[in-house]
């Protein structure tokens, strides 16, 4: 499996719980609230803490402006998720904040795809990948453990 492939559905598997997320503000206790936005909150932070381990270290020699973008989004998610935390303590969280991180992590995601995650794919076969593969196994089994089981 490529990187874009593989963190691409990293990208979609935390899309649809912000989507959960987003449809359980409208009427669902705050006890599921709180446990859908661990989930939310879990999965986004892992992704992005892989990134900035495995890929932007190596990214940054030959794409300086594009990590600062990058970087600065992955803040921007990180205060994002802080004030959605507080705001789901509080039992004050509404649709809007949700889907407007949302919108930006999908523009975000795209940006990923058509410069990180095609330079990360673009890498000779040989090359040392300090632990990348590792990381996407893990993130794929997280996404596993984190999805409702279905009934037989």
């Amino acid at each position: 499996m490529s990187v874009r492939e593989s963190l691409g559905n990293d990208h979609k598997a935390i899309e649809q719980r912000l989507d959960e997320l987003s449809n359980a503000v409208e009427g669902a206790s705050w006890v599921t609230i709180l446990e859908v936005f661990r989930k939310v909150d879990r999965g986004l932070r892992a992704h992005i803490d892989g990134e900035e381990r495995y890929l932007f270290p190596h990214f940054e020699a030959s794409h300086p402006e594009t990590l600062e973008e990058l970087r600065a989004e992955h803040a921007h998610a990180r205060k994002a998720l802080d004030e959605l935390m507080i705001q789901t303590e509080l039992h004050t969280l509404r649709k809007e904040p949700i889907d407007e991180l949302l919108g930006q992590l999908r523009a975000h995601a795209a940006k990923e795809n058509l410069t990180l995650y095609a330079w990360a794919d673009e890498r000779p076969q040989g090359e040392p990948q300090n632990g990348l593969f590792e990381f996407l196994e893990e993130r794929r089994m997280a996404l596993r453990d984190d999805q409702p089981e279905e009934s037989a």
